[in-house]
């Protein structure tokens, strides 16, 4: 692994948005090449760390990062974003969950909380990169990517053809191509599929926001013989899908949503997404583990082969029902 692996220099759009918890996909393409974004005129250069971990990460300034990544959900329904700690007093790099504006880890036995922190996001690229993760496509075959970019306010997610410039995105009843966008990239950060469900997925990835803040989520529709990227939001049941010059709402689509396995499963295809190292160097996995109700995000051991969660003040080690991050 190398020393420095959240390196993303591009402009990182600044939004309010609430992400939603959950225990990964089941199922879908793999993020390695498909979608979105833009570099808006709005934009704040976010902050990445030179931490030894995969993925892109923002150090945490007092409020939740809007691209934070969400593995879990707590007891009284809080989403819980991924987040790591820095070396503090020789502990390595320590992965953990954010909880009132700090990430609470596993160590030592306990549970231990750090104001000073660093949170995973999703990995958005200048429209010209190779790196676009290919979870749609057009009847023809023709692979699309997920983009977004500044329009009316707001940060809407549409759609991209992959090797080709523009984004369209569905807004007011049309399909509105834009110029300025990013796209959601791959390179050293944590997979993307799709997920079917009745509603959106609880870790749905959270890609852009309305005028007034609300979040919009990136989902992949069927339209018109193809799968073609747009947004939704929670209090949808649809898609909104960009297609012929309208915008069409289907309610035949899947959500966008990291890539968690149980600890054996599609090891080759999903290798484990490094979340940091151990005080002896070990490197450690992101997990989700299901513990008495909930969904709590830890630290994956290899040498206990356990999810460890922090909880009700003590380090738990969950060796079932637990899933690990995988790129």
């Amino acid at each position: 692994m190398s020393e420095e692996h959240a390196g993303n220099d591009s402009p990182r759009v600044t939004f309010r948005g609430a992400g939603a918890p959950g225990e990964g996909g089941v199922r879908g393409a793999r993020l390695g090449g498909l979608l979105t974004a833009v570099a808006l005129v709005a934009a704040a250069f976010g902050l990445t760390s030179e931490a030894r971990a995969d993925g892109t990460w923002q150090e945490a300034n007092g409020s939740l990062a809007a691209d934070a990544v969400f593995g879990g959900i707590d007891v009284d329904g809080t989403p819980l974003a991924i987040c790591y700690v820095n070396d503090i007093g020789g502990r390595g790099v320590q992965p953990g969950k954010v909880r009132d504006q700090s990430c609470v880890y596993a160590f030592g036995g306990e549970e231990n909380f750090a104001p000073s922190f660093w949170t995973l996001i999703t990995n958005w690229k200048h429209p010209g990169s190779n790196e676009i993760a290919r979870l749609g496509n057009e009847a023809n075959g023709a692979p699309l990517g997920i983009c977004r970019g500044a329009y009316a306010g707001g940060v809407h997610v549409g759609k991209t053809l992959v090797g080709q410039s523009g984004c369209a995105i569905p807004y007011g009843g049309q399909e509105v191509w834009l110029s300025s966008y990013e796209v959601l990239g791959t390179t050293d950060s944590f997979g993307v599929e799709l997920q079917a469900s009745w509603h959106l997925p609880l870790s749905a990835i959270v890609a852009g926001r309305e005028a007034d803040g609300t979040p919009l989520y990136a989902c992949v529709g069927s339209i018109a013989g193809g799968m073609h990227p747009g947004k939704t939001r929670r209090d949808w049941m649809t898609c909104a899908v960009p297609y012929g010059g309208v915008e069409h709402q289907t309610t035949n689509y899947l959500g966008v949503v990291p890539v968690f396995r149980e600890l054996d499963e599609d090891a080759q295809r999903w290798p484990l997404f490094v979340g940091g190292e151990d005080q002896d160097g070990t490197e450690l996995g992101v997990c989700a583990a299901r513990f008495e109700g909930t969904i709590q995000v830890g630290k994956y051991r290899f040498a206990t082969r356990g999810c460890h969660i922090a909880f009700g003040g003590k380090e738990h080690v969950v060796t079932s029902l637990f899933r690990t991050l995988r790129k």
